[in-house]
């Protein structure tokens, strides 16, 4: 039996009931206290079913392995940490034009081509719009970079859809960014997003790990990374991005700013995290992983 999520609780119950091996993927990373993906008192049960003989731990990364443990309060013995790879990143179709929704239009509204300016520093965000990634502090500091420096244009593009997109708009009015903000919804082709961004944010309180970073990255973007995420194992900071703290908010506008006054410096640390990435096969790594699991419980 295969389980993709820590908080799915009957895949490991009905594997232990029917005394058959089990995989069970985590995704989810403990937060310090902020959020509880499992209630406490549930910690007892999965205690049990953790450590089972024939359950094997999939963890995505070390330190998602060291959280999980601190969090139920003993060692995980059967585990395995597997990185996972971003998806594979194709060419878009020609008809596939860059596009944007400029955030005072309704969604359901056909998207409409919005190709920026080159000398136009363009600041982006992919993923859920909910209060975990941090996007009205985002909002704040790209506030206050106009405000100190006017005399660049910079721009900002965010895609996702999330309970928190009322409150964006009404942060975007409140701070007169109306014509430097653009919201896109979600959606599976994102080649128009990245192709409009230079910097891609990710000021998230927690990241398991950081997919979006990970395709960023593989579009050749120079990336801004909150410290907590598993990204942190593999990449180096001011090489191959910069890492922001999201409980100082200071530490995302400097490196919003460093990026923004260091045109050279962004070109250098995209290309250092392209080929740094590509240099740990993720892929093959993740592939032969699972195919070595696959032998140890005879899955054919």
């Amino acid at each position: 039996i295969y389980t993709n999520t820590s908080v799915n609780i009957i895949g490991p119950l009905l594997s232990w009931l029917l005394n058959l091996p089990h995989l069970w993927h985590f995704h989810e990373q403990p937060t310090s206290g902020k959020f509880k993906w499992i209630p406490p008192r549930l910690f007892p049960i999965f205690r049990f079913l953790i450590n089972r003989k024939n359950t094997t731990i999939i963890f995505i990364s070390r330190t998602q392995k060291s959280l999980w443990e601190e969090e139920f309060g003993f060692q995980v013995k059967h585990s395995i940490i597997i990185y996972t790879p971003a998806g594979k990143v194709g060419e878009p179709a020609a008809s596939v034009p860059v596009a944007a929704i400029p955030f005072d239009s309704a969604f359901s509204e056909k998207i409409t081509s919005a190709i920026l300016e080159k000398e136009t520093v363009t600041f982006g965000h992919l993923g859920s719009w909910t209060p975990s990634k941090n996007l009205l502090s985002l909002l704040k500091v790209f506030s206050r970079l106009k405000t100190d420096y006017p005399e660049f244009k910079t721009r900002m593009v965010l895609m996702g859809a999330g309970e928190l997109e009322n409150e964006m708009l009404s942060q975007i009015n409140a701070l007169g960014l109306q014509n430097n903000v653009t919201l896109m919804p979600h959606s599976t082709a994102v080649f128009a997003f990245f192709n409009q961004i230079d910097v891609f944010v990710l000021p998230s309180w927690f990241e398991s790990w950081g997919l979006a970073a990970l395709e960023a990255i593989e579009h050749k973007k120079t990336l801004i990374l909150t410290i907590h995420s598993g990204l942190t194992e593999i990449l180096s900071p001011h090489t191959d991005c910069l890492y922001t703290d999201p409980q100082q908010e200071s530490t995302l506008y400097k490196a919003m700013e460093y990026l923004l006054l260091h045109p050279e410096h962004r070109i250098a640390m995209a290309n250092h995290a392209y080929h740094t990435v590509q240099g740990l096969n993720l892929n093959i790594q993740f592939d032969q992983a699972i195919v070595s699991l696959f032998k140890q419980y005879d899955i054919p």
